[in-house]
């Protein structure tokens, strides 16, 4: 006969389910999903766990991937704008995959943290037991519905997404590469300038100005790159180190530093990830929805991060720093642009007499 203690124990074994989530977007995006799987992990709720994933993300090996049944790795074409209009290649990819793996997954609940219509349509061809998928509350568009392009922080939808799942007591863990035993070095910052579009990369004068600065302030810089077209190679030198090394072994690397400057990219992510605190640069992308989930400060220039002055981003670091006053960089706004405005002539249609700003007057003709 089993004592109660087994019967609890066999009802937990019975109440676990098994899951299978899909992101198969961008290395931002599969950060803030490691996060929800990582905070999942530890609940008594949750069983198996897999992850079907980008192949260009296969880089991607953190320490509780240990603790996952598998992850799966394809190319799927809806990460590409291009491969969005193309329907038949859309399809093709789905129903190749969905026959490689059909049944696999049969006993599995399916979840899409990203909330498009593609990756529910792959679960669907999947036969999961269940899908639950991310649901809008900001008011998108059907275009970004379709594309999952939300107007909420892309780390809080993912942990409103874990409370429907466990309830409310759930909390996502964001800084989930952090080590609590690490202590970063006061006078070491990390730059990580690099995007997948150049367009939000800074200019090549940022970091010469940066340089420039951090020498008068004695702070050493880290060069994080993953390829060597945006910073000038006359500069490597500057730079204290220049890493470039597989994504598993960033983290160690990213965590002696006391505070990073990073482009609107995967490497911001991983860097909050890793608790250190971030400037990150922004263009025209809505920070409010893409900035990283940890301590952030934002610079931005809405017409592109090629116009991003370094002294702003570098007063930022400064902050982190908690330098005195006389060490921090002095903010100079812009010169003021002065712009010829249009001469107004009246028209016929005004009152003999009328003023040209009269407000019962008849609409004017401007001309140049």
């Amino acid at each position: 006969m089993n004592s109660p203690l087994s019967h609890r124990e066999n009802a937990l074994q019975n109440a676990k389910n098994d899951y299978i989530f899909v992101e198969t977007y961008g290395l931002g995006d599969r950060v803030s999903t490691e996060a929800l799987i990582f905070s999942m992990l530890g609940n008594a709720a949750v069983g198996n766990v897999s992850l079907i994933a980008n192949e260009n993300s296969r880089g991607f090996a953190f320490p509780h991937h240990a603790r996952m049944q598998e992850i799966i790795f394809a190319r799927f074409p809806w990460g590409i704008r291009r491969g969005q209009r193309n329907p038949f290649r859309v399809a093709a990819a789905m129903l190749k995959f969905a026959l490689k793996f059909r049944g696999h997954f049969r006993n599995c609940i399916g979840v899409n943290p990203r909330g498009d219509f593609y990756q529910t349509a792959l679960l669907r061809l999947l036969g999961v037991k269940k899908i639950v998928s991310c649901d809008f509350i900001c008011g998108e568009s059907v275009l970004k519905k379709i594309l999952g392009a939300a107007q909420e922080h892309h780390a809080a939808r993912r942990e409103r997404l874990g409370k429907n799942l466990l309830g409310e007591n759930f909390s996502l863990n964001r800084a989930f590469l952090a080590d609590g035993k690490n202590v970063p070095e006061r006078d070491l910052v990390l730059l990580a300038p690099e995007a997948s579009v150049p367009f939000r990369e800074p200019s090549e004068a940022f970091f010469r100005d940066f340089l420039a600065l951090a020498d008068a302030a004695k702070l050493r810089v880290r060069l994080l790159v993953a390829h060597e077209r945006t910073v000038p190679a006359e500069l490597y030198p500057r730079f204290e180190k220049v890493v470039k090394r597989p994504i598993a072994e960033l983290p160690g690397v990213i965590r002696e530093a006391s505070a990073a400057v990073c482009a609107d990219s995967f490497g911001g992510h991983l860097c909050s990830a890793c608790g250190v605190p971030v400037v990150s640069l922004f263009g025209p992308a809505n920070p409010d929805v893409w900035k990283p989930s940890g301590t952030c400060a934002v610079v931005r220039d809405i017409s592109g991060a090629k116009n991003i002055r370094a002294a702003d981003a570098f007063s930022a670091v400064m902050k982190f720093l908690e330098r005195p006053a006389e060490n921090s960089v002095k903010y100079t706004p812009p010169p003021v642009k002065l712009i010829p405005i249009a001469i107004v002539r009246r028209s016929r249609g005004f009152p003999k007499g009328a003023p040209h700003d009269a407000p019962d007057a008849p609409s004017n003709k401007f001309r140049r």
